[in-house]
This record gives C-alpha cells, structure tokens and sequence, in this order.
C-alpha cells in the first residue's frame, strides 16, 4: 500500500540515484485472502449478506475487491480468483527483507492497471483517514 513514489525514490537512494533521507524503513501491505474464503470467514464473524454484497461492489469503505485475472492476463497462464482486501488487515516488512524477497521469492504474475491501482490507493487513504468521533456521534 506504499505509495508507487516513495518505493521509487527509496530504491533511486538505496542505488545512489538520490537523496539518502527518501528512504524508507518499512513497506505497508495489506492482507489479501480470495474473496470466497474472505466471505466464509466474514460470514463466521457475523456479515450478512447484504453487507457482502456491499463488499462485493466495493461499496464498503472498509474492504476492496479486486476482480479476478483471466489465465490469458497471468504470467504463469493460470489465473488468480477474485481477492478481497480488508483495510483493517495492515502491516509493515522492513523495506531490507522486501528487497530480498524479491530477489529470491516474488514473482511477476500480472500487475493493476493504473486506473485500478489510483482507486485501490484513494480508497485504502480514505478509509485511515477516516476522523473519529465519540460513540454518541454515530451508531
């Protein structure tokens, strides 16, 4: 969830093409699960289903969906099922471990386009920029 400028200022200072105080010290994520799984697992916490269909339509300021991607679209020609992201579900790696990880784990499967990736970003800044307020304000 790290913004796409500040991953690239760190890795221009991090290889000498930049200003040593634009690193970061960690990455923000946000957990992912398939949205059938993330449905089972929210219907067992008590979601109905007229709050999933909100989700499903990302009309939940709290959750996003991302559609699935068709084998064609997939590097490894497989496809991956729709996901379902919860903005409650947040955490950082070292932005070290990250690097490494890329080298010798992650892999390139396909990528959201900028249109996608815009909302994704508005939509997760909106949810923690939500001001909060005392219980007698809300419900």
């Amino acid at each position: 969830m790290s913004q796409d400028c500040d991953l690239d200022w760190d890795f221009r200072a991090r290889n000498g093409q930049g200003a040593v105080h634009k690193t970061m010290p960690n990455v923000v994520f946000c957990e992912m699960d398939t949205t059938v799984h993330m449905k089972e697992t929210l219907r067992n916490q008590g979601v109905n289903s007229e709050i999933w269909r909100r989700i499903e339509r990302n009309s939940d300021i709290r959750f996003h969906v991302l559609p699935e991607v068709a084998h064609e679209l997939d590097a490894m020609h497989i496809g991956l099922p729709a996901m379902g992201i919860d903005f409650k579900r947040v955490f950082t790696i070292p932005t070290d471990e990250v690097y490494a990880r890329l080298v010798w784990q992650a892999e390139r499967r396909c990528f959201l386009v900028p249109q996608v990736a815009a909302q994704l970003s508005v939509r997760y800044a909106h949810f923690h920029a939500r001001v909060a307020l005392p219980d007698e304000y809300g419900p």
